[in-house]
């Protein structure tokens, strides 16, 4: 997973020939899912995405190879206003993908003003590359319903009798 700064540093050499920047942008922007059936925006919606917030100065997305990359949320009003819209890329590097993203998923907030959409892109992201990895698909994953006979007997109660300051596990003071 990369976002906007590796545009210039990381994607050139990891990944030549895929995506670039293509110009700078900032501000909000409303945005939409390309791809909402991708297994990367599970449980995730245009409604719920709202709008973007891309920092100050953020390299936008040039696309150099269309066979090969997918676009998975853009903005219509990015387009308009930079000719560029990509808000999130995928595309294949080795044996694996690389989601590339215009500005950091923690500063997204969901149209109700929670970052739980953020979280859930990010937790799709890393179950698909766990899935992959190990091989596995939702018809091989069998969940099991565990029943649990403990029951907390009595409540447990916790004194503090000296709390342990950095200056107190810092070894170089010591003789």
């Amino acid at each position: 997973m990369t976002t906007y700064w590796s545009l210039r540093s990381l994607i050139p050499k990891v990944a030549p020939g895929y995506i670039s920047a293509g110009g700078k942008a900032s501000g909000m922007y409303a945005v939409q899912l390309v791809d909402p059936k991708n297994p990367f925006l599970a449980d995730v919606s245009s409604a719920q995405l709202g709008r973007w917030d891309i920092e100050d100065s953020s390299d936008l997305i040039h696309i150099d190879n269309n066979k090969k990359i997918k676009i998975l949320i853009d903005s219509p009003d990015l387009q308009k206003n930079n000719k560029l819209g990509a808000i999130m890329v995928i595309f294949p590097l080795g044996k694996g993908r690389i989601a590339h993203f215009i500005s950091h998923l923690y500063l997204q907030k969901s149209s109700n003003n929670e970052s739980y959409t953020a979280a859930f892109i990010l937790t799709n992201i890393i179950d698909e590359a766990i899935r992959e990895t190990l091989g596995l698909t939702v018809s091989k994953i069998k969940i099991k319903k565990v029943k649990s006979s403990y029951k907390p007997s009595k409540k447990i109660s916790i004194k503090i009798k000296r709390v342990i300051t950095p200056s107190d596990t810092d070894t170089t003071k010591r003789s």
